[in-house]
């Protein structure tokens, strides 16, 4: 099953019997070796034959004395391994004590150029093969070069030239980074002396390629840039540079200022952003494209990478974004209710000089029983500020049931009428209706039928008056994940839904008169589930 036996292994001791090295044998293929149904590969031995493994290494440390012994452990052996009349015995241990020698000449690194770079130039590994009785440089004979990074070897075959020396260039692989160590050792040695190391500089920066949607004379801040050094890689006064020669023309485009942030810092495997603020003017071309470089002292002149930016300029102008998207609600007769609709400007100027009013379906003043709680005057709107706006309905016994449609309007100096759509209905009931939509993380995927999944089926919930605690409902969602609580009195009112391996959830609502309040509630998945029991036991003190 492609791993090691765990009941035969070789082991190299020395003369106090201390473990020296050891490797588990493994061995797939081979004369009377099979494998059998369950995975297990075994070697069969027939009455008077003999078995011969395959070659395998087995490591020699560096420190090894000259005299050891190679010890063969096998635990058991069996018979009809895996069947039912299967018989194991206990295995046997033999050993031949060996003597070790040195390997005819040794290698040594004598020089590394670069020994950092940022991978723009070949790395170039010089070194020697030597004698080891003599000393002296060894000609036409083979060396192994070990780089290692992370974990990760890569072997080079070399060869001494007539003096006895060789010489390897190393080319740097796109996404190579990191503290590299070289060894050079006798062809098939384990050894890794590690005589000297280079290093890969490499500080990715990404994204390279920006489109900017720019709102004139305002300055916006920029930090999507990401920059990340390398294992063994330090930036120093890593930044951002904005020169003229960059610029596709040669010069700065005209009405455009563009600051790069302060100069970071990064060590290894570190990353930060690189910031930059930027502006045009009324002067400034509609569209352009600007350059910047990734420099640090490291690097010299040579950028880490260039920012290309492409940007649109437009005039700043206000947006404004309301919640909620529509207003209903509902009120009994002689009865009254407080409403609340939130303006907000997300746009890149103020929204000046606002007018709000309140209109019916035929852009009429609405009546008098509808009306603002807020001045018809509001100012200005700065950018990024909120502001409610409220209004009451408080309809007599003289306005007939059913559901009145009016607009709130929204005018200003500087941005298009806005009209936000009201329902108000009234009724003499007094009472309204709760729909509930149940989901969870798989609502919207796919069932077993390749349809998706409308919601939630199955999760209980129920509702209670907060203030009357007798008015109470509960259910069970449909196939949709939809409960509909129908004739509840208005008022606040607490929920709670439950499904099985999913969490509770508690909230509250609003139940308004004449209309149905939707509620969606999303039930956290339980993923993982843990089940325990207690089994009782009976303990004997004995005391002596």
């Amino acid at each position: 099953n492609n791993t090691a036996s765990p009941e035969i292994r070789v082991l190299l001791e020395d003369g106090d019997g201390n473990v020296l090295s050891t490797v588990p044998f493994m061995q797939q293929l081979g004369n009377g070796v099979l494998t059998l149904t369950n995975g297990d590969t075994v070697a069969r031995i027939q009455p008077g034959e003999a078995y011969t493994s395959e070659w395998f290494l087995l490591p020699i440390p560096a420190s090894a004395p000259n005299s050891v012994r190679i010890q063969v452990e096998i635990d058991q052996f069996h018979y009809q391994l895996g069947q039912p009349e299967q018989v194991s015995i206990p295995g046997m241990q033999s050993g031949l004590a060996v003597l070790l020698s040195d390997t005819a000449y040794t290698a040594d690194i004598t020089a590394i150029t670069p020994a950092s770079s940022y991978g723009d130039q070949p790395i170039v590994i010089s070194g020697q093969a030597l004698a080891r009785d003599t000393g002296l440089p060894l000609a036409q004979v083979p060396v192994e070069l070990v780089l290692s990074v992370n974990g990760f070897e890569r072997k080079i075959p070399v060869a001494t030239d007539p003096a006895g020396s060789f010489e390897y260039s190393h080319r740097p692989q796109p996404g190579d980074a990191g503290v590299y160590t070289v060894s050079a050792v006798y062809p098939g040695s384990l050894a890794r002396p590690g005589q000297s190391s280079f290093t890969l500089n490499r500080v990715s920066v990404s994204p390279v390629n920006l489109r900017l949607y720019l709102a004139k004379n305002y300055r916006q801040t920029f930090d999507m840039i990401q920059a990340a050094a390398g294992q063994g890689t330090t930036a120093t006064n890593l930044q951002l540079v904005y020169d003229a020669v960059d610029q596709p023309t040669g010069q700065f485009p005209a009405g455009v200022t563009l600051t790069p942030a302060a100069p970071i810092n990064l060590q290894s495997e570190q990353h930060s952003p690189l910031a930059f603020t930027i502006e045009g003017d009324n002067s400034a071309d509609p569209v352009g494209s600007l350059v910047m470089r990734v420099v640090s002292d490291e690097s010299g002149s040579e950028p880490l990478a260039t920012i290309n930016i492409d940007y649109e300029l437009s005039e700043a102008e206000p947006a404004l974004y309301f919640t909620p998207n529509y207003l209903e609600t509902g009120v009994a007769h002689d009865d009254a209710v407080t409403e609340a609709i939130t303006l907000e400007n997300r746009g890149l100027a103020d929204l000046t000089d606002i007018q709000v009013s309140l209109l019916n379906e035929y852009d009429s003043p609405a009546p008098g029983w509808i009306y603002l709680m807020s001045a018809q005057n509001q100012g200005n709107l700065t950018i990024g500020s909120t502001r409610q706006i409220q209004l009451a309905a408080s309809p007599t016994y003289l306005v007939p049931d059913g559901v009145y449609p009016f607009k709130l309007r929204v005018e200003s100096s500087n941005y298009p009428t806005t009209d936000i759509n009201i329902f108000v209905a009234v009724t003499q009931s007094g009472v309204g209706n709760v729909l509930f939509k149940a989901s969870d993380i798989y609502t919207a995927t796919l069932d077993e039928n390749d349809n998706p999944i409308p919601g939630l089926e199955g999760a209980r919930i129920r509702l209670q008056h907060e203030e009357i605690l007798s008015i109470e409902q509960t259910g069970t969602t449909d196939a949709n994940g939809e409960l509909l609580l129908s004739d509840m009195a208005a008022g606040r009112y607490r929920f709670r839904a439950s499904a099985s391996n999913h969490q509770d959830v508690l909230g509250r609502l609003t139940v308004r008169p004449g209309i149905t309040t939707a509620q969606d509630v999303f039930l956290d998945f339980d993923l993982i589930t843990v089940e325990w029991s207690v089994t009782e036991i009976t303990i004997e003190d004995r005391y002596e």
